[in-house]
């Protein structure tokens, strides 16, 4: 239920509630309906955001804008500044501006040399030690769009159809699967 993960997992600060982890579909839109949906339909949501204390709920890892006004608390998710998740692979920021006695919430894009940070992080030993891993995300940075559960899906296939209980695939068979991932979906 989208508010028990909230209230669960977020650390407090005056007048604000933050919390890194939320479940959401895969694009902006799909992630705006879903929000608003249970938002709307599911009194147990609007009963557990009308119990926060704070005025204001910040909430990520989707990686998806999303901001609303529910029964007097404002909702936002700023995006993703480095892997935004709406096939806009332009940094998304929000700017939340309190002023007359009001927020207004501004939902902001920039773009950036994603070659270069690319490149740079080629040079760096995190991409030595974690290939894969890096180009993974070097397509998530260039596409906009996330491919993890994509490429899990392979490498849980290639590991017998199931996930190790520790989350961490052999060597081999991460490499396995990247090979058949960038092939199959014919990727960089």
């Amino acid at each position: 239920m989208l508010c028990s993960r909230i209230l669960t997992r977020t650390p407090r600060l005056a007048g604000f509630n933050i919390l890194h982890d939320f479940d959401a579909p895969p694009s902006r839109a799909e992630f705006n309906a879903h929000c608003r949906k249970v938002i709307e339909q599911d009194a147990d949501a609007r009963r557990e955001i009308a119990t926060l204390r704070e005025d204001v709920l910040i909430f990520g890892h989707s990686h998806l804008q999303f901001h609303a006004s529910i029964d007097g608390k404002l909702l936002v998710n700023p995006g993703g500044v480095g892997q935004p998740c709406d096939l806009d692979p332009m940094a998304a920021y929000t700017i939340l501006d309190y002023s007359d006695g009001g927020w207004t919430v501004a939902e902001r894009r920039v773009g950036y040399d994603i070659e270069a940070s690319i490149s740079y992080i080629k040079q760096t030993k995190m991409y030595a030690a974690a290939r894969v891993w890096c180009e993974l995300n070097f397509y998530y940075l260039r596409e906009g769009r996330d491919i993890s559960r994509q490429f899990f899906g392979v490498a849980a296939e290639l590991n017998g159809g199931h996930a190790p209980g520790s989350g961490c695939y052999p060597d081999e068979i991460w490499n396995r699967a990247f090979e058949f991932w960038k092939e199959k979906f014919k990727q960089k």
